[in-house]
């Protein structure tokens, strides 16, 4: 104990934030609860990482933040795959991919009714395969039934071998309403695939509208059904917006972010060495 002590007490603590739903709570019990503890980690570490710019905004939403000082921003980082990305076959119907938790965050039920309005405008030949389990796995199933889309959507519920489903999409689609700072994203484009996603905090951040993919307004299925025909009548702009994507997800390489921790790292032992010299 008597070492103990005066190394806790000469610790300097690092908070990475990890839950980024602070106004988009609805239950009174979880957003109280969800607020006291931000509240107090912040206040109890001497440095905060952020993953994104729009989660760094809600702790200012919420007044857990007055100010940057001793903010730092360090997204999530992606590997490139070691292969190339290709053309799918010709001749096979469109794929489209979603990858995600069938959970509220995620807004699925946003995904199908954009699927329905790309289906009422015109979308031929395409599929919408849907990665992942959940809570919500049953309702999406009785909701894809009842949008009569059931014929064009399969639930796969959970898969490991993502890479090789982004390798055999044509498009991933992502409806989430709010992000730490999406994954999901940086793989597509790692893989060379365009994204269409919901323009939300931490998703937005990851690529720029028009260029690599295309962000729709939240909840809005008609935008979603307008993008999903757009890039499915157009083959020029799937292969131009993967490459692009591709090289975006470059900027969000390990050896980065691993930089960025190195430096967060050695500024708080700097500070704290000058500290403990007075």
């Amino acid at each position: 104990m008597g070492l103990t002590r005066p190394l806790i007490r000469n610790a300097a603590f690092v908070y990475v934030v990890h839950w980024p739903a602070l106004y988009h709570m609805t239950d009174p019990w979880r957003a109280s609860r969800n607020f006291m503890v931000e509240w107090l980690s912040v206040r109890g570490h001497e440095e905060i990482v952020f993953g994104s710019e729009g989660n760094l905004r809600q702790y200012f939403y919420a007044r857990l933040l007055s100010d940057r000082t001793h903010t730092w921003l360090i997204p999530n980082s992606i590997e490139l795959p070691a292969h190339e990305p290709t053309p799918r076959a010709a001749g096979l119907p469109l794929r489209f991919l979603f990858l995600g938790r069938l959970e509220e965050q995620k807004k699925p039920q946003w995904l199908l009714h954009g699927w329905r309005a790309a289906l009422d405008l015109g979308l031929r030949d395409g599929m919408l395969d849907v990665l992942g389990d959940g809570t919500m796995r049953q309702q999406m199933e009785e909701l894809a039934r009842s949008l009569g889309i059931a014929d064009s959507v399969r639930f796969l519920g959970y898969q490991s071998n993502t890479g090789s489903h982004l390798d055999d999409c044509d498009v991933l689609l992502m409806t989430s309403v709010f992000e730490a700072h999406a994954n999901v994203p940086l793989e597509a484009m790692a893989h060379g695939r365009p994204v269409i996603a919901t323009a939300a905090d931490g998703v937005q951040e990851s690529f720029t509208d028009g260029r690599e993919g295309f962000l729709v307004p939240l909840g809005d299925a008609q935008a979603l059904g307008a993008r999903i025909v757009q890039l499915a009548r157009d083959p020029e702009l799937r292969a131009r917006m993967g490459a692009q994507g591709r090289l975006r997800a470059r900027d969000f390489n390990p050896q980065q972010q691993r930089e960025a921790y190195r430096s967060l790292l050695e500024s708080v032992l700097q500070r704290r060495g000058r500290e403990l010299s007075r």
